[in-house]
Order: C-alpha cells, then sequence, then structure tokens
C-alpha cells in the first residue's frame, strides 16, 4: 500500500483517481490546488505525488 497525494483542479477527475487508487488498496490524499498541495506536503510524507501540470496559481511544476 501506497500513500499518494493527486493534485488537479478538476474534481471529477479528482474523484475518479480517488475510487480507483482506494479500490487498489492505497491511502489517498486528494486536493484541488498548488496551495493545498503544499500543505499537504509539509506534512507526512508521500511515496507518490500525482499532480496536474496545468493550474491556475501554482502549476505541478511550482509544488514539487
Amino acid at each position: 500500500m501506497a500513500r499518494i497525494l493527486a493534485v488537479d483542479d478538476e474534481r471529477d477527475l479528482l474523484e475518479t483517481i480517488r475510487r480507483i487508487l482506494a479500490r487498489a488498496g492505497h491511502e489517498l490524499v486528494t486536493v484541488a490546488s498548488g496551495g493545498e498541495a503544499l500543505a499537504e506536503l509539509a506534512g507526512d510524507p508521500f511515496d507518490l505525488v500525482l499532480t496536474d501540470l496545468m493550474m491556475p496559481e501554482l502549476d505541478g511544476f511550482a509544488i514539487l
């Protein structure tokens, strides 16, 4: 089981990702902005970060 952070400003896409990865037994945290992602990344570590590259404010490159 992996701890995964998924970042995307499209909530429907986040929900799809959450369902697929949770069904596979992974612990998933989903956020809808780069700012939220930075807050999550400041806490407990993640095994994997899946991020949208084109988002308003902070894009995927800026959070990693």
